[in-house]
């Protein structure tokens, strides 16, 4: 499941917004166990162009929202 979402995000990479989304959708769908090096993944992948967005959605205070509908989006 981590590859299908890897590929996700190699093909939104092109939009913030819906980057941002898919990332965000991704941390569901990816074990905990592999949440590091998901993480670091991400790092190397973007971090050239949506730095901002991997930092918010990856902040260290970063809660799991109880309504994972209501996702606040980075501006």
């Amino acid at each position: 499941m981590i590859e299908y979402v890897k590929m996700i995000l190699l093909k939104v990479s092109f939009d913030k917004m819906i980057f941002q989304k898919e990332l965000i959708k991704a941390l569901n769908v990816v074990k905990r166990e592999e949440l590091g090096g998901f993480r670091q993944w991400c790092y190397e992948e973007f971090s050239g162009i949506h730095l901002q967005v991997l930092n918010f959605v990856f902040h260290e205070d970063w809660e799991w929202p109880s309504n994972k509908t209501n996702w606040r989006t980075f501006g």
